[in-house]
Parts: structure tokens; sequence; C-alpha cells
């Protein structure tokens, strides 16, 4: 499973966006699963609300544990607008002991995440912000010289752009 949290998308930055993209793939992965969407149907029938979030959470563990293994990735997980909600939930659907799910991850620090890894067996690489500003001034500086119309613009023009661009990118 993969999702990427996007903060100019309002529709792809909160938990339940998340959490049904997850159930979508594994339902996507394996039709037996859809078991476990029809007992979520049925609870939910005659209604014209969606089903609660905790709900969908269960349905999601349940629906996590008919694989042997399943790796969720978790791209930009600090730019989620829930994000307590979002590691309560995720500490609930590892509290299942499904042996098979790894959790992988991106994030800056911040501190509910560190708070929330401290508290479960994970493993954590920290990558600097200088590294990955000298990455991005070096895409920067790549592009501004091979793109056809971009090489164009007078070498002042470019190298205040990259200037600018990676002064300001702040490890994004």
């Amino acid at each position: 499973m993969y999702f990427y949290f996007d903060f100019n998308d309002p529709e792809k930055s909160n938990l339940e966006s998340v959490i049904r993209s997850a159930i979508s793939q594994l339902f996507v992965q394996r039709q037996e699963t859809s078991k476990q969407l029809e007992t979520l149907f049925s609870k939910n029938s005659g209604s014209v609300l969606q089903p609660p979030i905790e709900e969908l959470t269960i349905t999601l563990s349940n629906m996590i544990s008919e694989f042997r293994t399943v790796y969720f990735v978790i791209e930009a997980l600090d730019e989620c607008s829930e994000l307590g909600e979002l590691l309560q939930a995720l500490n609930k659907i590892r509290s299942g002991k499904l042996e098979g799910l790894h959790i992988i991850a991106s994030s800056r620090i911040l501190p509910e995440v560190e708070e929330f890894l401290s508290h479960i067996d994970a493993s954590t690489i920290c990558v600097n912000e200088s590294a990955i500003n000298a990455d991005i001034a070096l895409f920067i500086q790549q592009s501004l010289e091979n793109d056809r119309q971009l090489s164009r613009w007078p070498i002042e023009v470019r190298e205040r752009v990259e200037r600018e661009l990676t002064d300001r990118s702040h490890g994004m």
C-alpha cells in the first residue's frame, strides 16, 4: 500500500483519506477481502452517513490480517492534517499483532512522530537537512543547465533562481 500526504490537496491530507486508500488498495490485491467490506457495509446499511473512522480502521486491520505480508508506505506523514489521530490509528492497527505488517514512513522530525516511534519497535533513519538541501541545489542547477528553455535565460537570472529556490527549500 502506498499513500502520499499532499498538503496542497485537502482531500489527501486527512486520516480518512489514508484509511480509505489503504482499504481500496488491499481490496484490489485480493478479492477475498470483500468479506470485510461486506461486513462494514451491512453494519452501515440504511444509513446515509459514511462509516465512522473507527470502523474503517478495524476493517483495514482485518483486511491486513488476511495477507501474509503487507508493506504500508506513507510519504510525508507530517503533512497529515490529523497527525495525532493518524498515529493513534496506526498504533491501533499495529496492536493487532499483525506479524506481516511493515510500516515505512517519511516525515520531518516532529515531537508527535518521535513520541510515537519511541513506543514501538521501530528503526529510524534521520536524513540531515543539509544533505537534502545539497541534493535540491544540484537538481535545480542541473535543471537550469539542461532544460532547453531554462538554459536560454541570462546567467544572472539562472543564478538568482538557483539561489532563491535553494535558500527557501529548507529540506523540502
